[in-house]
Parts: C-alpha cells; sequence; structure tokens
C-alpha cells in the first residue's frame, strides 16, 4: 500500500478516535437522560442562580378538609381573580356565608390549586382564636415573619415594626394568605401582603366593607344534587346510586352543608355493612326534639344521624364534652368527667372528695386514672373519626389537643342537658374541677428530672419525647395564666398597696413559668438530640435561649452546641460551650458544669486541641469520680467522653482501657444511664477499628446494636451499621460492607442527621469504588460532598469532592480504554512513528 494511502487511513482511524471520545464524554455526563438537556438555556441559568436558601418555604395551609364539589364556578371566578395582576399591592378574595357552608374548605382547596403560583409561601390564620384587638394582629403578625424570614433573624418588638417587617418580607415574593373569621377591614389589613404577586382569602359570616378592589364571592349550602355527589364520594361502593331515595333523605337531612355532609359521610363509611334504609330509621329513632325556646342547627337531622351510629360508650363521652368551658381540651379532661359521672350515678351523686383528697380510683401521685384515660383517647379517636371532635398538634411542642367541632356545640349542650341526669352533670363537672387543681399544681421541674430525663438516662426515648411535650404544654398553660394576671395586675391603681403586692407577686409567677418553659424546651432540644433530629434540636435550644431565663441558659447553650458540632461547625461549637460553662458556674449548678466540660472536652479533641481536651475532660472526671459524690452514675458518662478524646490523640489503648472501666460500671449496683452503655460499646468499636482489630470492632458495634435495637434508637443502630461497614471494608470485604453501609444512609435518613448521613455516605462511596463500581461511587461522593456544602461544611466537602474527582477519573480512563476505535488507531498511530524514526 503506497505511503499516502496508509496516512490518509491512520488520519480517518485518529479523527474516528477522537470523535468516539467526545461521544463518550458527552454520554458520560448524563445529559441524555436530563429533561432539561434540550433548553440548555435554562440548565445554564439555574445553575448561574443557585443559591442554598436559608429559611425553609412556609407552607401552613393544610390539606383540603374533603371533596370539593358543586363549586365550580366560585372555584374559577376566584382563580381568576387571583391570578389577574392586582395594582399596587395582592389580590383579595372576600368569602362570605353563614357559618358551615364551606368557606374554610374553599379556600384551602383553592390554595391547593393554585400552589404552584404562590410558590414562595402559603399562610394561615384563624382571627376567631386570636386574642382581641391589636394583641391578636401583632401574635399572628409574630407567627407570619417567623415564618418568612430567615433562620436567626431578629424579631421586631412593637407592632408597626412588625408591620414593616412584613411587608418587606413579602414585597418581592409570592405568597398566598389566609385569614379565616374575618370581622372588619381594618382587622385583615396590616395582615395582607405586600406584594403585587401576592393573594389573600378572607373568609368571614358576615358582609364586610370592602375595598373596591376586593372581590366578593358569596357562599351558600349546596344544591341536592351537589349534596347528592358529595354524599356519594364519600360512602363510595355505589350505595348513593342503589338506594337514591333515602341517600336524597339524608342529603335533605344535612341541608346542604359541606360540614353535615362530612358528619353524615363519615357516618355512614363506619358502617359499611348497613343499607341506607337501615341508616334513614336509626336517624328517626334518635331525632333529639328542642326543648320550649330553644333552636336547633337546620343539619341536626344529619347529626342525629352520627349520633345514632355512636356506641353507648362514644355517646356518653361525646355528651360529656359538652361540660368543657374551654375551646381546647387535652384526653385526661375527658377522663375526668367520665371519672366523675359514673361516680356520681353510682354513689348516689356524691362529689369528688374535699380538701384536695384523692377520690377514689384517681392516681395518688397525678390527676388521672391511667385505665380511664386510655378509654378517654380512644374515644377521642372515634369522635374525630366521625367529624365531631377536631385533633390539632401543637406546632411547638407537638402535643395532641382536641376540640369540639365549631358547628355542633348548640347541638351537644342541648343533647346533654336532654340525656344526662343533673347528678351525673355535676359529679362529673366537680371531678373536673379536682383534676384541674391537681393538674396545675403539678411541678414542671420535678417532672423533668424525675421522668424525663430518667426516662432519656434509661433509654425509653419515645416515652421522654412524650413526658417532655405534654411538660412544655403544661408551662405554656401556666405562662398564658401568669401572663393574664399581669396584665390584670397592670390595670390596677398603684396607690393600693395591697393590689401593688398582688402585681408584684403575679410578675414573679409569670417569671417562674418562663424559666419552667424554657427548662422543658432545652429538655426537648436534649431527646430529640439524642434522637438525631437536629433541626429541632436546634429549633427548641434556640427557643429556649430566647426566653432568657438563666436556668435553663446552660442547656440551651450545650444543646446549640452539640448541633453546630455535629454539622461541623467546631468554632461555634467551642464558643457555645465557653459561654455554657459560665452561665453553669453562675448558677452553681455543678452537674451542668460537669456535663458541659464533657462535651466540650470532645469540641476541642476535634479541633485538634489534645492538650486543652485532656485537661477539660480530666476535670470533669475527677468531679465525677469523688467519693462523696452522690451521683456516680453520671461517670460512665464522662469515661466514654474522657475515652473519645484519648482515642482522637491515638492513644488507642489507654482508650481501651477507659472505656472498659466504664463498661464494668454498668455491672455494680446502684442507679446507671443505660443509654450510655450501648454509646460505650460503640466507641470501643471504633478504637478497635483504629487498632485494625476487625472482627473485635464487629463484636463491640453488634453489643450495641442490639442494646439501641431493645431501645428502639434507630439512630444508634445506625451508627452501629455504619461502623459494622467501615471494618468489613477495611478488611477487604467490600461485598459484606456494601449493602451494610446502604442500610446505614437509609436509616440516618430517616433521623435528620444530614451530616452524619452524608459522613456515611463517603464511607459507602468508598465501598462501591473498592469494587470498581464507579457510577455509584461517584454519585455518593456527589450527593455527599452537596450535603456537606449545604451543612456550610467546607473541609469535609473538599474530602468528599477529592473522592469524586478520584472516581470520575477512572471512569473516564476506563471509558477511553474500552472504545474500540482507540483499538483500532493505536497500532496504526504506533506504527507511524516506528515510520518516521
Amino acid at each position: 500500500m503506497p505511503a499516502h494511502i496508509r496516512l490518509v487511513v491512520a488520519l480517518v482511524a485518529i479523527a474516528g478516535w477522537v470523535l468516539g471520545y467526545l461521544l463518550v464524554k458527552f454520554l458520560s455526563t448524563g445529559l441524555l437522560t436530563d429533561p432539561s438537556w434540550r433548553r440548555p438555556s435554562r440548565k445554564l441559568a439555574a445553575g448561574r442562580g443557585r443559591r442554598r436558601r436559608e429559611y425553609v418555604i412556609p407552607t401552613e395551609v393544610p390539606p383540603p378538609p374533603g371533596v370539593l364539589i358543586g363549586r365550580d364556578e366560585q372555584v374559577r371566578t376566584i382563580c381568576e381573580h387571583l391570578m389577574r395582576p392586582a395594582g399596587d399591592g395582592p389580590s383579595v378574595v372576600v368569602l362570605t356565608g353563614p357559618t358551615g357552608v364551606g368557606k374554610s374548605a374553599l379556600a384551602i382547596g383553592i390554595a391547593q390549586v393554585l400552589a404552584d403560583r404562590y410558590r414562595d409561601g402559603q399562610l394561615l390564620a384563624r382571627l376567631d382564636r386570636a386574642a382581641p384587638g391589636q394583641q391578636g394582629v401583632d401574635d399572628v403578625l409574630r407567627t407570619f415573619v417567623t415564618a418568612l424570614q430567615e433562620q436567626g433573624d431578629a424579631m421586631p418588638a412593637t407592632g408597626p415594626e412588625l408591620v414593616r417587617r412584613y411587608r418587606e418580607l413579602t414585597a418581592s415574593r409570592r405568597v398566598l394568605v389566609i385569614l379565616e373569621s374575618a370581622r372588619d377591614p381594618e382587622q385583615v389589613r396590616p395582615l395582607l401582603p405586600r406584594g403585587r404577586g401576592c393573594g389573600a382569602i378572607l373568609t368571614s359570616w358576615h358582609t364586610l366593607a370592602l375595598d373596591p378592589s376586593w372581590l366578593p364571592v358569596p357562599i351558600d349550602r349546596l344544591s341536592d344534587e351537589s349534596a347528592l355527589r358529595v354524599l356519594d364520594a364519600l360512602v363510595g361502593n355505589g350505595r348513593v346510586e342503589a338506594e337514591a331515595a333515602d341517600a336524597l333523605r339524608i342529603a335533605e337531612a344535612t341541608a346542604g352543608h359541606p360540614f353535615a355532609l362530612q358528619v353524615a359521610g363519615a357516618a355512614l363509611a363506619s358502617r359499611r355493612n348497613w343499607t341506607l334504609k337501615v341508616a334513614v330509621q336509626r336517624m328517626s329513632e334518635a331525632r333529639l326534639v328542642p326543648a320550649v325556646g330553644q333552636t336547633l342547627p337546620a343539619y341536626s337531622a344529619a347529626l342525629d344521624l352520627s349520633y345514632a351510629l355512636l356506641t353507648e360508650q362514644e355517646r356518653r363521652g361525646l355528651l360529656m364534652l359538652g361540660l368543657i368551658e374551654e375551646p381546647t381540651f387535652a384526653p385526661w379532661m375527658l377522663g375526668a368527667l367520665l371519672r366523675g359521672a359514673e361516680r356520681a350515678v353510682r354513689d348516689g351523686g356524691l362529689p369528688a372528695a374535699p380538701n384536695g383528697a384523692v377520690s377514689p380510683g384517681a392516681d395518688p401521685d397525678g390527676d388521672s386514672d391511667p385505665g380511664v384515660d386510655a378509654t378517654a383517647e380512644r374515644i377521642l379517636d372515634r369522635l374525630v373519626y366521625a367529624r365531631l371532635v377536631e385533633r390539632r398538634l401543637d406546632d411547638a411542642t407537638g402535643v395532641a389537643t382536641f376540640r369540639i367541632a365549631g358547628h355542633i356545640e348548640s347541638y351537644l349542650k342541648t343533647r346533654l342537658f336532654a340525656e344526662v341526669p343533673v347528678e351525673a352533670r355535676q359529679g362529673a363537672v366537680d371531678e373536673l374541677s379536682h383534676a384541674r387543681r391537681l393538674h396545675g399544681e403539678r411541678s414542671p421541674e420535678r417532672l423533668l428530672r424525675y421522668q424525663v430525663y430518667q426516662q432519656l438516662h434509661d433509654g425509653d426515648l419515645s416515652t421522654a419525647l412524650n413526658t417532655a411535650r405534654a411538660v412544655l404544654k403544661l408551662c405554656r398553660e401556666r405562662v398564658e395564666t401568669a401572663g393574664e394576671a399581669v396584665k390584670a395586675g397592670s390595670a390596677m391603681k398603684a396607690s393600693d398597696v395591697v393590689d401593688s403586692l398582688a402585681a408584684v407577686s403575679s410578675r414573679d409567677e409569670w417569671e417562674r413559668a418562663k424559666a419552667e418553659e424554657g427548662l422543658a424546651l432545652a429538655a426537648l432540644a436534649e431527646v430529640n438530640g439524642e434522637l438525631g433530629w437536629l433541626e429541632d434540636s436546634r429549633r427548641y435550644a434556640t427557643a429556649a435561649r430566647e426566653t432568657e431565663t438563666k436556668p435553663c441558659r446552660p442547656r440551651a447553650l450545650r444543646c446549640l452546641a452539640l448541633v453546630n458540632a455535629r454539622t461541623g461547625r467546631l468554632d461555634e461549637a467551642q464558643r457555645l460551650l465557653d459561654e455554657a460553662v459560665v452561665a453553669a458556674d453562675q448558677l452553681t449548678d455543678r452537674w451542668e458544669v460537669v456535663r458541659t466540660k464533657r462535651d466540650l472536652a470532645l469540641v476541642q479533641a476535634q479541633r485538634g486541641l489534645h492538650d486543652r481536651a485532656r485537661e477539660t475532660i480530666l476535670d470533669a472526671v475527677t468531679t465525677c469520680s469523688s467519693s462523696d459524690d452522690p451521683a456516680r452514675h453520671r461517670l460512665p458518662a464522662v469515661l466514654w467522653a474522657q475515652g473519645t478524646v484519648l482515642a482522637a490523640t491515638g492513644d488507642w489503648d489507654e482508650a481501651d482501657r477507659v472505656l472498659d472501666r466504664a463498661e464494668t460500671l454498668f455491672a455494680g449496683p446502684g442507679p446507671h444511664q443505660r443509654l450510655w452503655l450501648p454509646w460505650i460499646r460503640h466507641q470501643r468499636a471504633l478504637v478497635a477499628l483504629e487498632q485494625r482489630r476487625y472482627g473485635r470492632a464487629r463484636e463491640h458495634a453488634l453489643r450495641a446494636s442490639q442494646a439501641f435495637r431493645d431501645m428502639n434508637h434507630r439512630y444508634g443502630i445506625a451508627h452501629c451499621r455504619m461502623t459494622i461497614g467501615r471494618a468489613y471494608l477495611d478488611e477487604g470485604n467490600e461485598p459484606a460492607a456494601t449493602p451494610i453501609l446502604e442500610e446505614a444512609v437509609q436509616t440516618f435518613g430517616g433521623c435528620g442527621d444530614r451530616w452524619i448521613e452524608a459522613e456515611c455516605r463517603t464511607w459507602l462511596g468508598e465501598a462501591h469504588l473498592s469494587a470498581g463500581r464507579l457510577k455509584p461511587a461517584a454519585e455518593a461522593f456527589a450527593r455527599a460532598a452537596q450535603d456537606f456544602h449545604d451543612l456550610g461544611d467546607t473541609r469535609s466537602r473538599g474530602r468528599a469532592r477529592a473522592r469524586l474527582s478520584v472516581a470520575d477519573a477512572r471512569r473516564r480512563r476506563e471509558a477511553v480504554e474500552d472504545n474500540p476505535l482507540l483499538r483500532v488507531a493505536r497500532p496504526l498511530v504506533v506504527g507511524m512513528r516506528v515510520r518516521a524514526d
């Protein structure tokens, strides 16, 4: 073959190799699987504009309470108005109509439909539950500002400052605000968002004096046809169509009220084997006849149906709720009413024991009978399902409270007085008063010390969490009561010495209640931190710190420091812990000083301040080891920290000796903080891992995992899995390491600690990389690097990015080596070089 032909063939081969290499590069980018590849300008613009949000977009609007049928015209009108740009402010819609016609359901349904338009948040406020006057407006504004502004931003102090801040936050955003039960325009104007892209939906039971730009939408009862459609959607199985005549009677009984339809539908859905004819018969039998001068709702027949389908126990519980005057109530209150009514009927109307004595059947150490309270909770669950009672979770505490559905109160009281004897009513009220007194006399501080922290240290984490929430609820009730007393005292004449002393006493009581609230918040922060829910822990600790009360300050600072330490912010963690030590010293709280120094030593060791860490932890160990210490049960936790510090300095043998001593303390007599035993075993596993004693590391980790499993401690189990996976990986057994590390990543993902999840993901990436699975390795490293970046841990991000570069380089090298064009071109290129030489 002539030389010039060979040259052409070689050039063609080289060109083919280059094109093949570029094609492999293109395929490895993943653009073909990215739906945005056809519009690269959007992808590039998104990449340039991407930044990490420092706040969570608020979506406080709940799911719609039921099916939305028969409102097509109103939905279309409202959506058109809200999507039409307003002049110089938000688009406002006012829904008016009588109680129970579905104004709130329609407003919430509209919010769901327009969720994409209002991408910066959806806010909801029920103005009928707000405090009267300017205070209620300020409370709602404070809630809105908290939801919209970034974490850590200062809260305005006065009403005008709140309004100004709220308008600043909504000026350039798309936010939808729903204000239920608005009374007048002056009440709602400060609560309207500022921006032209914002919207507001107001609901009111009477016609407001409207602004000309606001759109009024009257909401009336549903037609019989629409009511039947709603009933069919709720009941299902074609029952409405099969028994059309009886279904129509039920729909007519609801008088077209969506609430009554929901109640009737829930009742029928719970009795799927009943015919509608039987339901109509039961409704007629349970018909409530009002007394002279009483008026029942137009839909009372639908409530008769729901009442008829309850069990006898559920009916009794529902009627007892009519004796509660508060807008919300807890299960123990219903339990007290049932207990008092039963005793009154059994004993001939005897009231609860006088002078604070505990009546028969009550808990001498509390305010309730556990058996009756459990029954009360079951009854309330059933009444919630029947739509007669509403369950609400307190946003800050997570404690469930209940309230009677607002449209049945008059019906309930009428049936109560018609069916429950006066003796039973009086006995129930007396017992409830007695239970309230005992409930109010409980000491939150004692509950935290002897219940919450005892449960936490015993490893009963779920009970500790629920108890801490209940204590916080109790504390906030006390703060509210004391606050009202302070306001009443401020209105007294200063010249009256007795009144002045009463005002001072009320102020002292309020400050004591705030201090108890701070302690409860700090306890919740500690329990959530142990469970791995770091954001919740940060939120509670921040709230405790903001109470600005001295007793909770050291704990709050310590919990905040632990969250920062776990997310790689070690400098901030040490600053907070130094501050916490000073605060605990000022309170002369010896044991809080020990706990804080224990955690401070760990942070110092992580920062590489080994000498200072050894000195700090030695001080804590010395305090706990003193012979006159009445609380030596704290020593294992401090020894765990000492072993961790020694491991960080590379003194593995001494670390294992100290941890072995800590573990043996649990074999001795006396009370023990069982929670620390699996953590001590886990730390021994980490020490053995560094000593390359892989079998022993897995043994310690498995024993720790079993102890965590007995506590249902998923966060601890995930740590043990990660350690076992690392032991297999370091031993070269990638097939065994990979599934264990995958399980650990998945478990961490459900706990909320994003830092340790990202750390575990890097080890999973190492397992894939060692096994030659380059694509999943790169994905794991990339995800970990992004998580570290979001958390602000630049050092860990750099480490993950470096491993990602290694995985990507190997992927590119293998892609080039697997290219068939390269295998063809390489001999030709080599041959040309030889001839040229």
